[in-house]
């Protein structure tokens, strides 16, 4: 079975829409390539247990960010 995908390149997604997406659990890809997302809307991805791959290029995400999600999400592969 699919997982259901969210494309959101280039819209005005912030790191409060990212809380909002957090209540998607079956979410399995994201992209947010483009958007306002900083660090510390990462945060909120952890809380979808099945995301497996997102999408942060172009993004206000930095390394720091990046590294933090990994801890808390090893599954999830990040292009940026």
């Amino acid at each position: 079975m699919m997982k259901p995908t969210e494309r959101l390149p280039r819209t005005k997604v912030t790191d409060q829409g990212l809380k909002l997406l957090s209540s998607l659990p079956t979410l399995g890809y994201l992209d947010l390539s483009m958007t306002e997302v900083t660090d510390r809307g990462l945060t909120h991805l952890t809380n979808i247990r099945v995301l497996h791959n997102v999408d942060l290029s172009f993004t206000k995400v930095t390394d720091k960010g990046i590294a933090d999600l990994r801890k808390e999400a090893p599954v999830i592969f990040v292009t940026r």
